[in-house]
């Protein structure tokens, strides 16, 4: 796919109460497709969703949101682990709707999310879990710093019966 320019007003900003129903229903579109999460649907209750954002971004994390004329188009999550030897690793998840892939939504978020966890005195490592079919968002997070870490064999099993792998990756914020 060629990839062309990212919206002109295209604004990355921090999640608010009032976008939990339009993020529910981006996540259930991109969830719909079958192709990028290990769920073909997602029915959040807004008020809960709400509550998820505040509990992710009460406990250090943050959930983005990339908008285009007044529409959610996009959105990043960084979820920080509350294991106790673990609070020092967030979680990502990320998606785009499909009309707005390839332009550069994906990458604003996700260099806008990495600025945040570098900034955080607390996240010194993101981690996420990508299927393998998804060499897009693969090669994205690799031209982001993102290391291959493994790979978990036929770890998705869609509605069909068909199987996918899960490549895990991680980008360290800290120096060692």
């Amino acid at each position: 796919m060629a990839s062309k320019a990212p919206p002109t007003d295209l604004t990355i900003r921090t999640a608010s109460h009032s976008d939990a129903a339009a993020l529910v229903a981006a996540i259930d579109d991109v969830a719909r497709e079958g192709r990028f999460f290990t769920r073909s649907a997602f029915s959040q209750n807004p008020e809960v969703e709400a509550a998820f954002i505040d509990l992710t971004i009460g406990r250090g994390g943050t959930v983005l949101v990339a908008e285009t004329s007044g529409r959610i188009v996009g959105w990043l999550t960084l979820r920080r682990d509350k294991t106790p030897f673990r609070r020092h690793v967030c979680q990502l998840g990320m998606g785009v709707l499909r009309p707005f892939r390839g332009q550069g939504v994906g990458r604003r978020l996700l260099d806008e999310g990495l600025r945040f966890a570098h900034a955080s005195e607390k996240i010194e490592r993101v981690e996420l879990a990508v299927r393998a079919t998804n060499v897009a968002a693969i090669a994205l997070y690799q031209t982001a710093g993102f290391c291959y870490e493994g790979r978990r064999m036929r770890a998705v099993r869609d509605d069909l019966g068909r199987y996918d792998d899960e490549i895990l990756m991680a980008h360290a914020t800290t120096t060692m």
